[in-house]
């Protein structure tokens, strides 16, 4: 006697190469007992989930479902290795895909892609943050993390949970809208950049197909550029100098302020001057860090070396003359100190440099190329380029020292306030 076949509860109707019997739900032992037949049996679920029985006796998961009013069909894995349960499961992820128009092949190529990529989080704040990774390494750390703050304070808040393949042009400038809101319009086009190039590494990663968002920074015009305020009248500039000069409190801006103006280097350049990069004997400061690229040697005044050498009885130790706990002291310092003593709003760290390329053109009656060598600017002779580490090294001495020691007697009150006729030409 053969074994008994369990009944299959539903419908059976026969077509020329298959069987296809209609269910209300099936079960596990529906599952098991199902034979095979001379033809395919199909046996339904519903919505769309179908398990195929095979001739020689395999069964494989099917979904159906419809993009365009187009039927397809979607292989969900073989049973028993895909249950009843995991395979209803598998069908509800892939609904809830096609509500967010994400069709199944699309969502296999995806997953593909992604696979070879190594990136295991495709939305934005992922890719993002996998492009900060691959970039460091080639950029200064300022930059990096100039970058990564706009990622992380602009674009996540909007973007971070959306994947790189569903942003739009809209989403972009969405996200510059809310910054240009804040009055910050050219930052509003740094972040645009930077959420173009992210999506452009996610490109070139093979997540998306093309980078949206290309005439979106067309929308958010350049603002008129705003000058430094600068103190220019030696008056005021006396009482700026004899108000940092009594200043009471132990403070790293105090001198971080006066050494900038003093020789008229860059507020960051000076934060990070290194005792290794001066030579107390040659009274030179080799400053490898300007804004150009272009190393330059920074003459020494005597004003500058009783600074240093004070500073020196702090932090001649560390790596840095401006040494805080965890490197350099923070760039708020030279603005913080400039506030303390009143003068927020007529001259900030970069004001000091237009400044002293006032003062010494205008007031001490020096070449204008000395004070542009000093503060490390572009020659105009030398079709943009820079000025090298050792230009007019001897003749900027002789400027810097008379420049130092104005400021001394502006700071004393006893400067002669007229401006001299005579000066150090090139």
């Amino acid at each position: 006697m053969g074994s008994a076949r369990i009944p299959i509860v539903g419908v059976c109707v026969g077509f020329a190469s298959e069987k296809v019997c209609k269910l209300t739900k099936l079960t596990d032992r529906q599952i098991k007992a199902a034979k095979p037949g001379d033809k395919k049996i199909k046996l339904a679920d519903g919505g769309g989930l179908t398990l195929i029985v095979h001739p020689k006796g395999s069964k494989t998961w099917v979904w159906r479902y419809r993009v365009d009013s187009k039927q397809r069909e979607m292989t969900l894995g073989s049973y028993p290795s895909v249950g009843l349960k995991d395979a209803r499961q598998r069908v509800e992820a892939q609904r809830n895909l096609l509500d967010t128009n994400i069709t199944p092949d699309v969502a296999e190529m995806r997953a593909e892609v992604q696979a070879r990529s190594g990136l295991t989080d495709t939305t934005f704040a992922g890719v993002a943050r996998a492009w900060l990774v691959e970039e460091r390494p080639h950029w200064a750390e300022k930059t990096y993390v100039r970058a990564r703050n706009r990622i992380e304070k602009d674009a996540i808040p909007l973007l971070g949970t959306v994947e790189v393949a569903d942003i739009t042009a809209v989403d972009i400038k969405a996200v510059a809208l809310k910054i240009a809101d804040r009055g910050s319009h050219e930052t509003a086009r740094r972040v645009i950049r930077i959420l173009r190039q992210v999506l452009g590494y996610a490109e070139a990663e093979g997540l998306i197909s093309s980078v949206p968002g290309a005439n979106v920074i067309d929308r958010f015009k350049p603002q008129p550029k705003k000058h430094h305020p600068a103190i220019v009248e030696p008056e005021r500039l006396a009482l700026f100098l004899q108000g940092l000069d009594a200043w009471p409190h132990q403070t790293l801006g105090k001198p971080l302020v006066q050494i900038i103006a003093h020789t008229g280097q860059r507020a960051g350049e000076v934060r990070k001057m290194r005792w290794t990069d001066i030579n107390m004997g040659e009274r030179v400061w080799i400053n490898p860090v300007t804004k150009t690229g272009i190393t330059i040697a920074i003459p020494l005044t005597n004003p500058v070396i009783k600074i240093l050498n004070e500073m020196y009885k702090l932090n001649g130790h560390r790596e840095f003359v401006f040494a805080s706990e965890n490197g350099p002291v923070s760039e708020p310092a030279t603005m913080n100190m400039i506030r303390r003593i009143g003068f927020a709003g007529e001259t900030d760290a970069h004001g000091l440099r237009a400044t002293l390329r006032t003062l010494v053109t205008e007031h001490l009656g020096f070449d204008e190329k000395l004070a542009e060598a000093q503060l490390s600017h572009a020659s105009k002779e030398q079709h943009g380029r820079a000025y090298d580490r050792t230009s007019f090294l001897a003749q900027r001495r002789v400027m810097m020292e008379a420049y130092s020691q104005f400021l001394v007697q502006l700071q004393e009150g006893r400067a002669n306030v007229v401006p001299m006729i005579a000066g150090l030409k090139v």
